[in-house]
């Protein structure tokens, strides 16, 4: 399925700057939220086998993934957006994987 991407902005009274994540969610509304929940338990359990490599002995360089976890926004609307979120990485980087392999 297609995904729509945000850049989001959350503040908070008292913090000193804005987070500034990256929100994903379906096109296909329905079938949404289980899809985004499946999303991010994928991710955060290749975030964990990648924490467990990194400690090994003699590995060439340590792997990590960026934390997943879900947003719902609070929304007026009858059905409020959730979005699968992680850190907005600023810059260029190398992503070397992706849902489909």
């Amino acid at each position: 399925s297609m995904r729509q991407c945000h850049r989001m902005k959350a503040t908070r009274q008292g913090w000193k700057r804005p987070l500034y994540l990256l929100g994903k969610r379906y096109f296909n509304e329905a079938a949404s939220i289980a899809a985004l929940e499946a999303d991010v338990r994928m991710q955060m359990r290749a975030k964990e086998y990648g924490t467990r490599y990194s400690r090994e002995a003699g590995v060439p360089k340590s792997v990590d993934f960026v934390q997943a976890f879900m947003i719902h926004v609070i929304d007026e609307g009858p059905v409020p957006p959730v979005f699968a979120s992680e850190a907005f990485i600023e810059g260029e980087f190398v992503k070397h994987s992706s849902n489909s392999g």
